[in-house]
């Protein structure tokens, strides 16, 4: 009776991991052993090559000229051979790689065409988040600029709530109303001054010593009294 609880208990502590169908896993990988004689031709060349040092040559420049045709013939053939050897020990690599591209490009297809559905979805909020800009806008009745002038794009983003834009656009009509009041401000100024002047000029009063400006502006800010004319 314990031994079959005991193999009960063993039965239930197995647990079958589920596997992601897009996991990729290796079944098999067997790193070859590759046996060359490539000792032997290491250390033929290296003692070879000492017959070649200028200072234990003994051939011509013709016997020179032959010799390193021979080393550059050898050098090519070496080098071909490596490489010929490398393309086919690379194969399933290469071949692995290539398989593996695919199935991404096909997933990026895929991808590709929901992308497509995402962006119409986001196109048409942005569309019904700028009519709702615009409905606020209108509901300020201010037309000295319109919505495009002021508009900024990162108000049709998510991340944008609609009460920071409200306090945007009220900031922004603030803004404009303060300007204009400040240019009204100089242009009054600007045009009175060249109102006392033009008066100045004409009456001949600029030519007087004093302060026949100060009050000619003085006139111009005096109140008039009640059945009075002001008088410069």
């Amino acid at each position: 009776m314990a031994k079959k609880k005991i193999a009960e208990e063993k039965e239930t502590t197995t647990e079958i991991v589920p596997l992601n169908p897009l996991e990729l896993r290796v079944t098999k990988n067997v790193v070859g052993v590759l046996e060359t004689n490539i000792e032997q031709l290491e250390a033929y060349v290296t003692k070879k090559l000492e017959e070649y040092n200028p200072e234990s040559y003994f051939g011509d420049a013709d016997m020179a000229r032959k010799d390193r045709s021979e080393l550059n013939n050898s050098k090519k053939v070496l080098s071909q051979a490596r490489i010929q050897l490398m393309r086919e020990l690379m194969k399933p690599y290469s071949d692995f790689e290539t398989r593996c591209k695919n199935l991404e490009k096909m997933i990026d297809t895929a991808s590709g065409k929901l992308d497509d559905i995402v962006k119409a979805k986001e196109e048409e909020e942005k569309t019904a988040k700028k009519i709702r800009i615009t409905e606020i806008w209108n509901s300020r009745n201010f037309t000295i600029v319109s919505l495009e002038k002021i508009f900024n794009p990162r108000w049709l983003n998510k991340t944008c709530k609609e009460k920071e834009i409200v306090t945007e656009i009220d900031a922004i009509i603030a803004h404009i109303y303060d300007d204009l009041s400040k240019s009204m401000q100089s242009l009054v100024m600007w045009t009175r001054s060249r109102l006392i002047t033009s008066i100045a000029l004409t009456s001949g009063m600029l030519s007087t010593t004093g302060n026949s400006f100060q009050r000619i502006e003085k006139s111009f800010s005096r109140k008039p009294n009640s059945g009075k004319k002001g008088s410069i």
